[in-house]
């Protein structure tokens, strides 16, 4: 059997540092999130 639960149709880009964008697009779809972890400060983070 070949069912699918969801589709996926499409994109949007949510603008960087824009909490309330996040906040609206999250409302009418599920998220995805990518850190960019190259930086010296975020590898070596510890508290």
């Amino acid at each position: 059997m070949n069912m699918h639960d969801v589709t996926i149709d499409g994109h949007q880009n949510v603008p960087t540092n824009n909490e309330a964008a996040l906040m609206q697009a999250a409302a009418h779809q599920p998220i995805s999130v990518a850190i960019d972890a190259s930086g010296s400060a975020f590898q070596f983070y510890s508290e």
